[in-house]
């Protein structure tokens, strides 16, 4: 690099350090949604195995062993979104209170 202190960049260095590591931008994280997160916590793989469990204990168990694989299931899933939701929310306004500003 050949940055000297009154020149900064030349415009082939800046346009390498474009390509190489993206826009000078704040990130901005995306939209907190709880049917995005439920979406990602049914698809976790251990849910997964127990929604296949729950299938065939439906279909060669006891129908009560199912009913409650499912219930246990449910009950799982909607405690990890919520926790997750109010996580993600908190963040969120942590994220506006924090936010830089510029005077110009």
């Amino acid at each position: 690099m050949n940055q000297t202190k009154n020149n900064g960049l030349s415009s082939d260095e800046a346009a390498e350090h474009l390509i190489k590591f993206g826009p000078n931008q704040i990130f901005k994280s995306g939209k907190v949604s709880f049917f995005g997160i439920a979406r990602h916590e049914i698809t976790e793989p251990m849910i997964l195995l127990l929604l296949v469990v729950g299938f065939f204990y439906s279909i060669w168990g006891e129908l009560a062993d199912a009913i409650t694989i499912f219930v246990v299931i449910i009950l799982l899933v909607f405690a990890e979104v919520y926790n997750e939701f109010r996580a993600k929310k908190a963040i969120a306004s942590l994220e506006k209170i924090a936010a830089p500003l510029t005077k110009y």
